[in-house]
């Protein structure tokens, strides 16, 4: 559907759910429900529902339509000033979710590693410090605050003297709809519901919590 296609589409199905006892919308806010809609769309696809957790039956699918919102971007990297074995870098700034890191160093190898991400309240236990020195055979990173941490053996020469480049794979936030011309950019068939979700999600905002619709909440909260 073409934006405003989209519109048409929202209007319609208000009207059908509720007939007419609900004030129209402008242009301006059918654009922000629309766009609330295509975020909790991602949201729902890769963490499930409280209803449904797993998304068991649309996963395959809907994940498949987000593959149009994969990007690879380095990230700019330093060196930890707390800790010896690790370091960190600004992520992207339309990044939404991660789905997988790499790490080269600066070493005679310069070989690319696979990170293997972790939760923050794990990765104290990983930091090199005066008082802890931990055995570590993979590469780990983690995001917190719009950082991605990163954490290495410091006895792999790859590293030594430094880490090169760090690479982040993940899913960016959609490019918002306007109604003066930006359609969707995620595929045609998840543009119902899309729109479903964004008359939901409306309706809610007038009637909550009488008429409530299910938000996942979670940690990457998008």
């Amino acid at each position: 559907m073409t934006i405003s296609e989209m519109h048409t589409a929202f209007e319609m199905e208000l009207d059908k759910t509720n007939g007419l006892s609900y004030p129209s919308f402008e242009s301006i806010e059918i654009d922000y429900w629309l766009n609330k809609a295509q975020k909790k769309f991602m949201r729902d696809t890769l963490h499930g529902t409280p209803t449904n957790p797993t998304n068991i039956g649309n996963s395959f699918k809907n994940i498949d339509a987000l593959q149009t919102l994969v990007e690879e971007g380095a990230v700019t990297t330093t060196t930890s000033t707390n800790f010896q074995n690790g370091g960190q870098g600004a992520i992207p700034s339309d990044y939404a979710e991660a789905i997988t890191a790499r790490i080269r160093g600066n070493g005679l190898q310069a070989a690319w590693y696979n990170m293997h991400r972790i939760t923050s309240e794990n990765a104290y236990n990983l930091y090199k410090t005066p008082v802890n020195d931990p055995y570590i055979e993979e590469v780990y990173y983690y995001i917190e605050d719009d950082v991605l941490f990163y954490i290495y053996d410091l006895s792999n020469t790859d590293f030594a003297p430094s880490v090169d480049t760090v690479e982040l794979i993940y899913y960016r936030l959609p490019v918002e709809v306007a109604i003066a011309g930006t359609d969707s950019e995620l595929p045609l068939q998840t543009h119902d519901l899309i729109v479903s979700i964004a008359v939901n999600l409306a309706i809610e905002s007038i009637e909550a919590p009488r008429y409530q619709t299910y938000t996942q909440v979670t940690k990457d909260t998008l």
